[in-house]
C-alpha cells in the first residue's frame, strides 16, 4: 500500500503543466506550427546480428553462437508525437 501512495505521489508530482524561469515568472508556451513533412506514412527496415563465443576451459568446451534477423517496420505519423506502427522481425540463422 505503501509503494502504491508514493507511486501515485511521484506520478502527481511529475504531471505539473507550471514552469518558470530562473526568476520566477512564468514562462508562457507557444504554439507549434507542424510542417507538411510531420505527417504521413513510413517505412524502415534493420539488420541485427549477435556473436558470442563461450569458453569453458576447465570443462573442456567451446560453444560459438551466431544469430541474424531483419526487422521491417512501417507506420503512420499523425503529428509528431503520435504515430501508429507495425513491425515485422524475421530470423535468418
Amino acid at each position: 500500500m505503501k509503494n502504491m501512495i508514493l507511486s501515485i505521489a511521484a506520478i502527481v508530482a511529475m504531471s505539473s503543466v507550471g514552469f518558470a524561469d530562473e526568476y520566477g515568472v512564468p514562462v508562457e508556451s507557444e504554439t507549434l506550427d507542424y510542417a507538411p513533412a510531420d505527417k504521413g506514412f513510413y517505412l524502415g527496415l534493420a539488420y541485427n546480428h549477435l556473436s558470442h563465443d563461450i569458453d569453458h576451459e576447465n570443462l573442456g568446451t567451446n560453444y560459438e553462437l551466431d544469430f541474424a534477423a531483419v526487422m521491417f517496420d512501417i507506420g503512420y505519423k499523425f503529428n509528431p508525437y503520435i504515430a501508429v506502427e507495425g513491425r515485422y522481425n524475421i530470423s535468418l540463422r
